[in-house]
């Protein structure tokens, strides 16, 4: 599971560090004078050909900045907290230790050697608002914890602020055709999501189909409720569970994937409540017992013209169908 590392950028270098490296990304070409080739290479790719975002952690005098950052891994998630309130998350996908490219990025003057020589690039970085006392509170700590100096908090510990990360919709930028084709073949050819490269993989390959659906397609409507949203309230779905996709299936973007909003129809389709018929009509698939507020929507939606149908589409959503367990029932 990722961690949740902790940033404080109050003080006036941090925030003019943060016009240099995390407002703006780093040119890989940059980069690439400092880093050994195979590591250029893999940012890269984990970037979909885009410059990474750079921050760095002082060593100190007690080692305290090199232990919190040794933990650091790929798939963790960097908060950034200034005056009272966390502002921005990144995507963690590189450590490396470099005080040449410290200097480079930050124009540092001494000579000597670099303030920020502990360095981690994040695919993406994204805003988030909410204080330290609400973060605080989430993750069971003392509710007057000023997060004070870069920590790096346990998993079980980060949870609730990687949920938030998620939330904020921290995916990186779509990547090109063939980076997404990469990252789906290393996930099917034995890399765990649950790893730190896995997880890296997975957001590179959410990108993309998100940026198919929100962007390339400049769609913004509900496939389902036919409502329009923010992109931000909308999830790429795929019509045929991922984890039993072939690769040429996970690579099938235009049809394997169905954009629902968050407000009911993602779960209610996910959960197999909403099934879409052969002709392209949404039905329903299971019965529920309870919930007013989900019959509603249920009820609302049935009988309607599910607008993401398609005869190519059909075997995804015939799959989906056919994967519901329990019997259909007349919906009263």
């Amino acid at each position: 599971m990722p961690k949740a590392a902790l940033q404080p950028v109050t003080d006036r270098e941090a925030q003019a560090n943060l016009k240099k490296s995390i407002f703006k990304p780093v040119p890989l070409e940059v980069i690439a004078q400092y880093l050994p080739s195979e590591k250029v290479d893999y940012l890269r790719e984990v970037c979909g050909g885009r410059d990474p975002y750079v921050w760095g952690v002082k060593p100190r005098s007690d080692d305290s900045g090199r232990k919190q950052w040794e933990k650091l891994g790929i798939g963790d998630v960097a908060f950034f907290a200034a005056f009272g309130r966390a502002v921005l998350c990144g995507s963690i996908v590189l450590r490396h230790e470099d005080e040449l490219l410290a200097k480079r990025i930050w124009n540092e003057a001494d000579e000597e050697i670099g303030s920020f020589p502990l360095l981690y690039f994040m695919s993406d970085v994204k805003p988030v608002d909410f204080s330290k006392h609400f973060a605080n509170r989430l993750m069971g700590t003392k509710p007057n914890d000023n997060w004070q100096g870069f920590v790096v908090k346990s998993e079980e510990v980060s949870a609730p602020l990687i949920r938030l990360a998620d939330e904020a919709d921290l995916s990186p930028p779509a990547p090109a055709l063939d980076q997404f084709k990469s990252a789906i073949e290393q996930l099917l050819n034995g890399i765990s999501e649950t790893d730190r490269k896995g997880s890296a993989l997975r957001r590179l390959e959410q990108g993309h189909l998100r940026n198919h659906l929100f962007q390339t397609l400049a769609t913004k409507s509900c496939a389902f409720c036919k409502e329009t949203f923010d992109p931000e309230f909308m999830v790429a779905a795929h019509v045929k569970k991922r984890a039993v996709c072939s690769l040429k299936e996970r690579l099938d973007f235009e049809n394997i994937v169905i954009p629902l909003c968050n407000f009911g129809c993602d779960d209610l389709f996910e959960k197999g409540y909403l099934i879409v018929d052969h002709a392209g009509l949404i039905q329903q698939g299971r019965s529920l017992e309870q919930s007013e507020g989900a019959k509603r929507r249920i009820r609302d939606i049935i009988g309607t013209n599910c607008n993401w149908w398609s005869p190519t589409r059909e075997p995804y959503f015939k799959f989906h169908r056919t994967s519901v367990k329990e019997p259909l029932r007349k919906f009263r």
